[in-house]
Parts: structure tokens; sequence; C-alpha cells
């Protein structure tokens, strides 16, 4: 067998994708010896493939590892990498679309553990976020008044909202709560989150990522920063998302304002490419 076919053969038979024909092709290919045969030699690495994705995962998702316990959590990423085998080189990239996953598949799983995914792996993604220099209230004493309308913002590359229709991030705060104290896993009961929609903002200061739930006025305000915005934009959105549509917004859109600059949430967008 040329040696391009006999790779792809073993990738299928080590990945879980092989088709019958395959496993007397790999029976026929591969010698054994007195410890082992054949089928007992590409088990090994059979076995190594799925539980080091596994312990991947497993270290992407602690807290739904925790909830749902090992078994349940190996059955899991055996059906997820089933649906969406990895196709990135780096392990980085293989639990990507486990909320996905979750979302599709049914009532096999509870609905808001595809939300508790998606809010793991946005913090995941902010750990790895590139990183750029945050905005502080020092850099925007010196612009003039009448400036502020146009000046272009933008949020910090490790920014991520992440809407659920689930408050997970009870669940995760009282996993992490848990854990900080014990050093140990959490019982496998913990509560479940109540159903409402709720928007996270997921961001990484320094080497520390962290997370809140937002008003819709952050919410809507955020979204419009994105990649770079216009702040008479930016407080328009904001404004417009407040309760009464009107009212007055100044004391609410500076006190964001000021959180965001001490989160190291805001940078200044990069230039226009040419």
């Amino acid at each position: 067998m040329e040696l391009a076919r006999l790779q792809a053969l073993l990738c299928r038979l080590i990945t879980g994708s092989a088709t019958p024909a395959d496993a007397d092709a790999g029976a026929a290919a591969i010698a054994g010896d007195a410890r082992m045969d054949a089928a007992a030699r590409l088990r090994v690495y059979a076995d190594s493939y799925f539980y080091r994705l596994a312990a991947a995962l497993r270290e992407d998702y602690p807290a739904l590892a925790a909830i749902v316990g090992e078994a349940r959590f190996n059955t899991l990423v055996a059906d997820y990498l089933a649906a969406f085998p990895p196709d990135r080189p780096s392990i980085f990239y293989a639990g990507r679309r486990l909320a996905r996953f979750l979302r599709e598949a049914g009532p096999a799983w509870p609905a808001w553990m595809a939300d508790l995914a998606a809010l793991e792996r946005s913090l995941s993604e902010a750990f790895h976020a590139a990183d750029a220099a945050p905005l502080r209230a020092a850099d925007l004493t010196a612009i003039a008044p009448e400036a502020w309308p146009a000046l272009a913002l933008a949020t910090h590359p490790s920014v991520r909202l992440v809407g659920c229709r689930w408050s997970v991030g009870e669940v995760l705060r009282a996993f992490e709560a848990y854990r900080d104290e014990s050093g140990a896993p959490p019982p496998a009961a913990l509560p479940e989150p109540a159903p409402g929609p709720v928007t996270y903002l997921v961001w990484r200061q320094e080497e520390t990522t962290y997370f809140r739930a937002l008003e819709p006025a952050e919410t809507a305000a955020l979204q419009t920063a994105g990649a770079g915005a216009a702040f008479a934009d930016i407080c328009a959105a904001a404004a417009g998302a407040l309760e009464g549509g009107d009212g007055r917004p100044a004391a609410e859109i500076n006190r964001m304002l000021a959180r965001w600059l001490a989160d190291g949430i805001l940078i200044a967008p990069p230039p226009p490419a040419p």
C-alpha cells in the first residue's frame, strides 16, 4: 500500500471514522506480534487520540465536565467528535463547535448546557486573544469637549458578547466559588440556571479573564463600539436602549465609560487599511 493511502487509512481507523472495509485493510496492512495483534495496536493510538482530546475539552469546559460527570462527558465528547471532527492543526480549535453541537442535539442534553458551553468557550478565546494597549482615563483628559462626538473607539480584541437564553453565569460563578474554596470538583448537581435572555460580557485584563451580565443599554453600546465607532454613535445606541428611550442618559453613559476604562475594555481603533 502506498504511503498516502496508508496514512489516510490509519487516520480513519484512529479517529473512529473507519468503515468495515477499512478495518479489514488495517488488519492486513499492520503487523502484529506476540504481545499485540494489529487491532490492539491500533486501539492504543485510537484511545490516545480520544482521551487527549477529551482532556483538552475538559480543560476548556471545566464546569460543564464537572456537572455531567466523567462518564457522560466522555460520551458527549465521543458524539461531538463524530459530528465535528477536528479540522485545524491546533488542538485549541477542537472544541470550538461544542456549543453548536449541544444546541442541535435536541433533548439528549439540557438546553441550557449549550449556553454554558458558549460562555466557557468565550472565556478560553478571550484568554488566547491578541493583546492591545487599553485606553486609560488619562488618555482622554486632553481631548477637547467638541472633539468627543467624533472620537473613534473600539473594544479590546479579547472582548466577547455572549447572548444566552439562560442565566448560566450563575452556574459558572457557583462552580468557580466551590473550586476556589475546596480545590475539588464541585458536586454533580449544581443549581440549574433560570430561563430568560441575558448577554454576558467576556474580556481579559492582563492575564485574567472576566465575565459579567450586561444591561440592554451597555449591550447596545458595546455592540456599536465593536471594531470602531464614533463616541456619538455609541452614546446614541446606549440612550436608545435605556428604559423610556430618552430621559437623562448622560450619567449612565459616563458610568459605563468609567467602568470600561477601568476594566481595560476600550482601545483606539486601528487605522484603516490602505
